[in-house]
């Protein structure tokens, strides 16, 4: 509820021309929270006539290969808006008027001219919202000179030129992509959707109680459902906390137990549905990834950073006058030391100053070799 809350807020007062973000963990609850605020927006913006459109909803699926195509997306937005003169549906929209066309197809037409396209039909139909899911495949692309971030880009700019407020639901994958410019930080909000944790109480009475929910529409055997409650926490860490997982847990099993030819579920049945060791340790692994990637910095990191700032720009602002004084500083105390230690006197009976010396001391100079005297 909480999260459904905030996300509303932030849709509803945005401005024109930004962007919210709704991420979370892959049957976090994503699409039942975009379901919500789709019926409360529709009610606050109702449709004047059969023309205006005032929230958009679509897919930004992969059909180029598997890959992400922006020209196929813009293709498909407009088909969902039903273009008139270019979409696939034009024959219905045209048949109203009076006009027999037939199927047109955007091959021919440049991306640049379908987003005009767009960006016209935005305003045209008086489109406020354009919700896009599963918008984390703008992360698969094929290999190019173009950055995957300039799809995001393309977005923002969309966006502005057409005054709407668009709404992208994504896992944690658009991150990359999200974080990676400021500004998506100062105008772009983002909502976490989060999963149940299992450190917090309140959170594992709330699994609890939708594992009871679980046992309550699937049909369960007698005796079965104590069973499969007292063996919550292994439940929660296998789904990770979340209610998709373990939706698709209870799936599994029911039809476990219908291949067997039994009516209920089992104990034995949840067991063979839950995950693998290795599908286990990846979800945990996109979980933490994730987390640490949406998590917020506080007063106490930003103060001992800003502290550390201030200290090293004090640093430079000594700079290498301050580092040249210091030398002759040393300099000047070496000097005096040898200053001093020459007017110590010397161990001789004539008391003459001790003279430095290199190294271990002063050599002996060595005897010239005497030449043989020849005798006459």
């Amino acid at each position: 509820m909480e999260a459904l809350e905030l996300c509303y807020a932030h849709i509803n007062r945005a401005e024109k021309g930004s962007m919210v973000l709704v991420t979370g963990m892959s049957g976090s609850g994503k699409g039942t929270i975009a379901a919500e605020i789709v019926r409360r927006l529709t009610e606050k913006n109702p449709m004047l006539n059969d023309w205006d459109m005032p929230i958009v909803e679509m897919i930004a699926t992969n059909s180029e290969n598997a890959y992400y195509s922006s020209k196929d997306t813009v293709s498909r937005l407009l088909n969902v808006l039903k273009d008139p003169f270019h979409s696939v549906g034009r024959e219905e929209v045209l048949e109203k008027v009076g006009i027999r066309a037939s199927p047109a197809s955007h091959r021919s037409i440049t991306e640049g001219t379908m987003r005009q396209r767009v960006t016209r039909l935005l305003k045209g139909r008086n489109v406020r919202y354009l919700i896009i899911d599963e918008a984390d495949m703008m992360c698969v692309i094929k290999k190019s000179g173009r950055d995957e971030a300039d799809h995001l880009e393309s977005w923002r700019l969309l966006a502005l030129d057409a005054e709407v407020v668009i709404v992208f639901l994504a896992t944690f994958r658009i991150l990359k992509l999200w974080d990676r410019t400021s500004q998506f930080t100062r105008k772009m909000p983002t909502v976490h959707v989060q999963r149940y944790v299992i450190e917090i109480d309140e959170d594992v009475e709330s699994f609890v109680g939708l594992i009871e929910q679980m046992c309550d529409f699937y049909r369960i055997a007698k005796g079965e459902r104590e069973k499969i409650i007292k063996n919550a926490a292994a439940i929660m860490t296998a789904t990770g906390g979340v209610f998709g997982q373990l939706k698709g847990l209870f799936d599994r099993a029911d039809e476990r137990a219908e291949a067997m030819g039994r009516k209920t579920i089992s104990l034995a049945d949840i067991s063979y549905a839950l995950p693998r060791r290795n599908q286990v340790k990846r979800l945990w692994v996109e979980i933490n990834a994730g987390e640490r990637a949406l998590e917020s910095s506080n007063f106490e990191e930003l103060a001992r950073e800003a502290k550390a700032a201030r200290l090293a720009a004090s640093k430079k602002k000594v700079g290498p006058d301050r580092a040249e004084t210091s030398d002759n500083a040393d300099t000047k105390t070496d000097v005096s030391s040898a200053t001093e230690a020459s007017e110590q006197p010397g161990d001789n009976a004539r008391g003459d100053h001790a003279r430095p010396s290199k190294g271990k001391g002063r050599r002996r100079a060595k005897p010239k070799p005497r030449l043989p005297v020849k005798r006459a």
